[in-house]
């Protein structure tokens, strides 16, 4: 079930960064109960074109909400070739949740190569000396030892979800899984408007800062849907949400940077299912990473808008 399918699109950025930039190639070894959640509390994700506006897209957009008897993850080039043949050709005639699936599969694997446990940890101490600039939150670099709960955490479900895929999925995918996205957002799929938001901001190529004016009017516009998409997935109980927007609003990306809005949306998450199906020190040390910008009197006022942001999201249940 993926839990920290917010953090795992990036992660495989970063890893194959860091994993590059290695001063020498070493060897790796081949081998609702409700609680608070810790007193003091993220990454980022990057994604076979439609043809025609008409060839939009029922597997679900979020893995963790995958129909029952729904067909398994592809294990070999085989199984995903045909399995993508199959979404696209779902897609293709109007099922949104496979053009929810097809895009968020597209986005989720296109950096992917598996990694052993020994392989993630030489990548994090070979970056770190090799001076790779780890991923930010609120402004600060994650520590080392978050950094490597997140990479063993993210390709554990990108092992499951990803094998087989390998050199199948190139960049030139990339807009046509944002546009799957888009079209399963646009009809009320909240997985997919999550997997949107996330994947919307990995567009370098789209900045409000552009010197061309259109390129920039349109990463303006795509910023704002992927921001009031999040929102609307909150509100729809896609606990996936808040994670991502905690991210947003952390970093200052999809939105303006709020450092008490941050901490209070990781809050919410941790206290639902969800959350505390994360390894504990990951919650905790992603808990503290967002609480480290605040004062006592504001992280008091995070935790009680975070109580306030999950009654209003997850309370009832997760999706």
């Amino acid at each position: 079930m993926r839990r920290a399918i917010a953090l795992i699109a990036g992660i495989v950025v970063f890893a194959a960064a860091w994993y590059a930039a290695r001063p020498s190639p070493a060897t790796p070894s081949a081998s609702a109960d409700d609680t608070a959640p810790p007193a003091a509390a993220h990454v980022r994700p990057s994604l076979s074109a439609p043809q025609s506006p008409e060839d939009a897209p029922a597997i679900s957009a979020a893995a963790s909400r995958r129909p029952e008897g729904a067909p398994q993850q592809p294990q070999t080039a085989v199984d995903f070739a045909q399995r993508r043949a199959g979404l696209e050709r779902r897609a293709n005639q109007g099922d949104m949740a496979a053009a929810a699936e097809l895009g968020e599969l597209l986005a989720q694997c296109e950096y992917y190569s598996p990694m052993t446990p020994e392989q993630i940890e030489d990548t994090v101490v070979s970056g770190m000396a090799a001076d790779v600039e780890p991923p930010r939150l609120g402004g600060q670099p994650v520590s080392p030892e978050l950094l490597m709960l997140l990479m063993q955490e993210g390709y554990a479900e990108l092992d499951r979800r990803c094998v087989g895929t390998q050199n199948a999925i190139t960049t030139a995918d990339f807009p046509a899984a944002l546009e799957w996205l888009r079209r399963a957002a646009e009809a009320g799929d909240a997985g997919a408007m999550v997997g949107y938001a996330m994947y919307s901001a990995q567009d370098a190529s789209l900045t409000p800062e552009s010197d061309d004016p259109n390129l920039a009017r349109e990463a303006q516009s795509r910023r704002q849907r992927a921001a009031d998409y999040l929102d609307r997935a909150v509100r729809a109980g896609e606990v996936r949400a808040l994670q991502v927007r905690a991210d947003a609003y952390a970093n200052g990306t999809l939105k303006p940077r709020d450092d008490i809005a941050a901490y209070a949306d990781m809050h919410a998450l941790a206290r639902t299912e969800h959350g505390r199906a994360w390894p504990p020190r990951l919650i905790e040390l992603y808990l503290q990473a967002m609480a480290a910008p605040l004062d006592a009197a504001q992280l008091a006022q995070a935790q009680a808008r975070g109580d306030a942001v999950w009654r209003e999201c997850c309370a009832s249940g997760l999706r």
